[in-house]
């Protein structure tokens, strides 16, 4: 018998974000953070815009490890979860930016 592949078994986060991706319960909690996280992304995301050296900083430390967690999730060639999350998040932070800068909020 062969041994099975690491790649294959779900990573540490993998198990610790599953319960708030599959029980409806929890569904309203992941809501509010990845909102929050969202936000939060769109502002730093603003104020490298501005030019700011310290967010942009912030905005490499948060994308080095978005990279690695995206890599980490990846199994089979296939996104897990959180590669899933991650990369929705960064997307919700640029949708954001882009509304706050037209808006005026930011």
């Amino acid at each position: 018998m062969t041994e099975p592949d690491p790649r294959d078994e779900p990573g540490r986060v993998d198990e610790l974000l599953r319960p708030f991706l599959t029980d409806s319960m929890l569904w309203p909690l992941s809501l509010v953070v990845v909102g929050t996280l969202g936000t939060f992304g769109a502002y730093l995301l603003v104020r490298v815009y501005e030019g700011d050296l310290f967010a942009l900083a912030s905005l490499f430390l948060l994308g080095w490890m978005s990279f690695d967690g995206v890599r980490g999730s990846m199994r089979g060639g296939r996104p897990g979860p959180v590669a899933i999350l991650i990369l929705v998040l960064w997307g919700l932070s640029a949708v954001g930016a882009v509304v706050g800068l037209r808006v005026g909020f930011f």
